[in-house]
């Protein structure tokens, strides 16, 4: 139930800051793993469960990860919800680019995903956005939706990135 007295509800706003803040800094593990596992099957290679908890293995990295994507969206979100895709697509391939590259730290991560991205940004701000909307579509779903659509939006991310920063095979 919610607080009625303003007071009350501004006196909530830390604890959701915060949960909200460590539930992004918890997330990261797993979405690094995600993007290691879409790399591995990328490459051709097999994927085994190290790679699903490859993330665990970088923790501190991957968590922060995560939580400057949070900061950096939320600040989009005061430029006008534009600046929140904006800095997603510019920031979307962050994962991808620390599973692919395993000697890479965040900061390499970070600026390797906005190399990838900066010269389309207004397609990748279009591709995020698709993105975004099919995990919306999962959580609309009941919530079960998520187990497919999260999965989905981060291995698009991932295999976008991936197709930025490869060059073509040719089968």
């Amino acid at each position: 139930m919610q607080p009625t007295d303003p007071n009350q509800q501004l006196a909530f706003l830390p604890i959701n800051f915060g949960l909200g803040f460590a539930g992004a800094f918890l997330a990261g593990p797993g979405n690094l793993s995600l993007a290691r596992c879409f790399v591995k099957a990328r490459r051709g290679e097999a994927v085994t469960t190290n790679d699903a908890t490859f993330g665990f293995s970088k923790f501190l990295a991957a968590g922060l990860m995560s939580l400057i994507i949070q900061v950096a969206s939320q600040l989009g979100i005061l430029a006008c919800c534009v600046g929140i895709l904006i800095v997603g697509a510019l920031l979307m391939g962050s994962y991808a680019a620390m599973a692919h590259d395993e000697s890479a730290g965040l900061g390499d991560a970070l600026m390797n995903s906005i190399g990838a991205f900066k010269d389309h940004v207004w397609k990748a701000t279009w591709f995020y956005f698709v993105c975004i909307l099919v995990i919306l579509a999962g959580i609309l779903a009941c919530g079960v939706g998520l187990l497919v659509s999260v999965p989905v939006g981060f291995g698009a991310m991932t295999l976008a990135y991936l197709n930025m920063t490869e060059r073509p095979r040719v089968a």
